[in-house]
């Protein structure tokens, strides 16, 4: 009985082709999570409406009511510990994504900016939830003097 040859629809190398595509494009997912925890956090504002905050106002966080949901839930759940999840997230990205687009030398200054980033959103969401109110970066440097 003679064998049956099989043809490919696809050129050989397409399905690897397409399986980096793919965890590249998870790994931007990730990095675009982190940018939305870090507007979230940047902006949290204690009396904004969320699972356990009951609001008839306007959400003043950047990202409307998911993020204050968000941010909410985060602070609420880990602290300011949540802010180490966007440089969690930024790292997972770039190593799940295996990043091209950025130039090798300059990623440790990419993850030491997000780093700084997260901690000051930190500070600024620990400020809010003792005063009540929105802190924002411009208030934590006119409070330490350094504008």
């Amino acid at each position: 009985m003679a064998s049956r040859r099989q043809t490919a629809l696809l050129p050989s190398g397409v399905g690897e082709f397409m399986r980096r595509r793919v965890f590249e494009l998870g790994g931007l997912i990730l990095m675009a999570l982190a940018v939305g925890l870090v507007l979230a956090m940047a902006s949290f504002d204690p009396s904004d409406p969320s699972f356990n905050t009951a609001g008839g106002g306007r959400v003043k966080n950047l990202l409307g009511y998911p993020g204050a949901v968000m941010a909410d839930l985060a602070l609420q759940t880990f602290g300011l510990a949540s802010s180490v999840a966007v440089v969690a997230f930024i790292a997972w990205g770039q190593a799940e994504g295996h990043v091209h687009m950025l130039d090798p030398r300059l990623r440790p200054y990419l993850g030491a900016y997000f780093l700084i980033a997260a901690l000051v959103i930190g500070v600024a969401a620990e400020e809010s939830i003792k005063t009540g109110k929105v802190v924002l970066i411009d208030d934590l440097l006119q409070k330490s003097g350094a504008i």
